[in-house]
């Protein structure tokens, strides 16, 4: 095919040649000139148009007619024809393609075609900001995405920030206690209709999905935002999910995705799984950057929160058979895959440490032993919990899988109303730096674990939650902040004015001067204090509080 695409007289090249034509000629023999070259020539055709002219059937009714006519046989014959003749028909009808009687049929042989020639995809690029781009269909969008990049970022990306804050708003993913039976992972997927609309766009093209790969890890390493590890581990699955066989192959994290899918769709690490994944992780190469996927997978919190429910599983059961944990093959195991999901931000980012991590010997040799020392003296109510706590906090202060550990621990205990051992745990807890409390899925369950106790969030587990706990790291985290009003205002119809004006009396001064400053931090701050005060007037009058408090914030834009 040629380099230029071939001149018709349409659009600009036929305005030009009639205008030319016009100017250097008797305009009627000019008119004259141009029905005879470009009307129809056979004898046969000129005395039924004469005919017709007789009838009083205007020319433009007549061209119109056979228009329609050829061009629905033309049509119809796409789906019969060979690829030199795709290409042979493409290359003279493409110049039509802005014409919208005429337009059918280039679109028709774009979509039959399965290597559209790169210089219509870039003509069709050129016209990004019209109607005609938009009307394309997909698999010609997809071609075209493949040869211009930018236009698919411009693409994907409003998909992006469309997820990110939806996966914000539903936090399913983050509940590290299941708080009914588990979701089936493909049935979670088929309903989000963000994330199989991006699952279209990749189609089955390996550089549509690379490329989307790309954006989603760099995403990942700007924001440190789990929801993109969610995204990426998701998208595979989607894709898994439509039987794209292509992406399936291209990817060399999906035989090791695919298993952990399988165990968070049965809330459980099968001893057959774990063994697969030991196979998986034993035929990557050494320092292979594969790691970097299988850590971001990992961080989805769908993944995460699931391994530390099945670490808590066996640590209980190895407390109830009274057994050591320090050579347990399975709770090693399943220790270095959440602590490799924990240094996916920094794998990632760096670009080292393509190696599944070793744990610290303290990890089995003595955190454990003291985590199962806890649950005993839990159970028998015994005041030697107290030190267990202080041993306990070197261990989540150095090491984030022993504080997800706790985390989780902390978080049940809130189910079952356990009073004396959420002091003990939240006071050991409290003596972390706030930074290390704002774990996003702790700070959601613990929220949601209060919201379900109801009526049962009685005064005694309301001290020891927030008046011992959150409200003495208020000054110090807004997002510990953020989270304590929220619960405030879940339960502000079972918490006294009295009370309501004392907690607000330590937070509202904070908060106020959060929101003089404009930016991220004060908007979530306003949300939930108007959330607060829309629920008790009262309040807002006593703090002076304007009634033109914004409720909305600005989504996050990707982009």
């Amino acid at each position: 095919m040629e380099d230029e695409l071939p001149k018709h007289l349409v659009a600009e090249y036929g305005g030009e040649f009639i205008l030319k034509s016009l100017a250097n000629s008797d305009p009627r023999r000019a008119i004259k000139e141009f029905q005879e070259q470009n009307g129809l020539m056979d004898p046969v055709s000129a005395s039924a148009m004469s005919l017709l002219d007789v009838l009083g059937v205007s020319r433009a009714e007549t061209y119109k007619g056979l228009m329609q006519t050829l061009r629905e046989k033309l049509l119809a014959s796409i789906p019969t024809l060979g690829q030199t003749q795709l290409d042979s028909l493409l290359s003279e009808t493409f110049p039509y393609i802005a014409i919208p009687e005429l337009q059918s049929i280039p679109l028709a042989l774009l979509e039959r075609h399965p290597k559209v020639p790169e210089p219509f995809l870039q003509k069709l690029a050129d016209a990004r900001d019209t109607s005609l781009y938009k009307d394309l269909p997909l698999s010609v969008k997809i071609q075209i995405w493949e040869v211009v990049q930018d236009l698919f970022q411009s693409e994907v990306f409003i998909l992006f920030t469309q997820y990110i804050n939806e996966a914000t708003a539903v936090t399913t993913g983050y509940q590290m206690v299941l708080t009914g039976s588990a979701q089936n992972p493909k049935r979670r997927r088929e309903s989000n209709p963000i994330l199989q609309q991006l699952a279209k766009y990749v189609g089955s093209s390996v550089v549509l999905y690379h490329q989307t790969l790309h954006f989603i890890r760099t995403l990942f390493v700007n924001t440190a935002n789990a929801a993109f590890c969610t995204l990426r581990s998701e998208l595979l699955m989607a894709l898994h999910d439509l039987g794209v066989a292509e992406i399936r192959d291209a990817d060399p994290s999906h035989r090791f995705t695919w298993c952990l899918d399988a165990c968070i769709r049965d809330e459980c690490v099968e001893e057959r799984r774990l063994k697969e994944m030991q196979s998986y992780f034993e035929s990557l190469p050494a320092n292979d950057a594969t790691y970097g996927d299988i850590a971001m997978v990992l961080h989805d919190p769908n993944a995460c929160n699931m391994l530390l429910r099945n670490i808590l599983s066996v640590v209980t059961e190895l407390m109830e058979t009274n057994r050591s944990p320090k050579k347990h093959g399975k709770l090693k195991y399943l220790s270095q895959l959440v602590t490799l999901g924990c240094k996916a931000h920094d794998v990632v980012r760096t670009q080292t440490e393509f190696a599944l991590p070793k744990l610290d010997k303290s990890i089995m040799n003595e955190f454990y032993p003291l985590f199962i020392q806890l649950l005993a003296a839990d159970r028998s109510e015994t005041e030697s919990e107290v030190k267990l706590g202080e041993s306990i906090l070197p261990f989540i202060t150095a090491f984030e899988l022993s504080r997800k550990v706790i985390f989780l621990y902390t978080v049940s205990r809130i189910r079952e109303r356990d009073v004396s051992s959420l002091r003990r745990l939240l006071q050991t807890l409290s003596k972390l730096e706030p930074s290390a409390l704002e774990d996003l899925s702790f700070l959601v369950s613990f929220v949601t674990e209060v919201a379900l106790l109801g009526e049962r969030f009685d005064p005694t587990l309301r001290h020891v939650l927030l008046d011992q706990f959150l409200l003495e790291l208020v000054p110090n985290s807004v997002l510990l902040h953020e989270n304590m009003i929220k619960i405030v205002a879940d339960h502000s119809d079972r918490i006294s004015t009295r009370e309501l004006l004392q907690y607000l009396s330590k937070t509202w001064p904070i908060a106020k001067a959060i929101q003089e400053e404009p930016g991220p931090d004060a908007d979530r701050l306003r949300i939930v204090y108007s959330h607060l005060f829309d629920k008790n007037a009262f309040i807002r009058q006593h703090l002076d509080v304007p009634l033109e408090v914004d409720t909305t914030t600005a989504p996050m834009d990707v982009s």
